[in-house]
């Protein structure tokens, strides 16, 4: 069951990342051609379509950097998940090795149980700081997820506005 469960968290990982490279991009493309067909001289004379078309361009350059933070974001989780494994991980064989009675090695040279338990300490005092780094990359992740969208949905509903009122002024 536990491989299922791992096997479903990569899955929707990974799907999750496509999603945000693929949203980025997209975002990306439309703000380069709006851009590009956008006209300026309305500002001068404060033109609504021209300030609405503005603000549309702007919302889309918000959306784009918020998906890239995002996607460093979760780099830097997967990097911390990554050290936090190790940790954990070399907490377990520390203490397999010596509740076997085998005689653990630290640099090749056999640990009294003071190293061992010193050890043991440092790398429990590194998970526990490891989990409030990747706690907190994953919540400034999730707020980030948020701002992206909304600001995606508000230029998009800006840039609606802007070509309704073109054809109408």
């Amino acid at each position: 069951m536990e491989r299922q469960s791992a096997e479903a968290h990569r899955d929707y990982r990974q799907a999750n990342e496509k999603f945000d490279y693929f949203l980025t991009t997209v975002t990306i493309a439309m703000c380069g051609y709006l851009v590009q067909i956008y006209d300026a001289s309305g500002l001068r004379n404060f033109d609504v379509v021209s300030i609405l078309g503005a603000s549309s361009i702007c919302l889309f350059l918000a959306s784009i950097l918020c998906g890239f933070h995002r996607m460093e974001k979760l780099i830097q989780a997967k990097r911390k998940n990554y050290d936090y494994l190790r940790a954990s991980e070399r907490i377990g064989d520390i203490s397999r090795s010596a509740a076997s009675g085998e005689t653990v090695l630290f640099n090749g040279e056999p640990a009294d149980k003071n190293k061992i338990l010193s050890e043991i300490e440092k790398c429990d005092e590194r998970v526990a700081s490891l989990t409030k780094e990747m706690n907190d990359k994953g919540g400034s992740a999730e707020w980030l997820y948020k701002v992206r969208n909304n600001t995606l949905l508000l230029g998009m509903a800006l840039q609606f506005l802007t070509q309704i009122l073109s054809g109408i002024l």
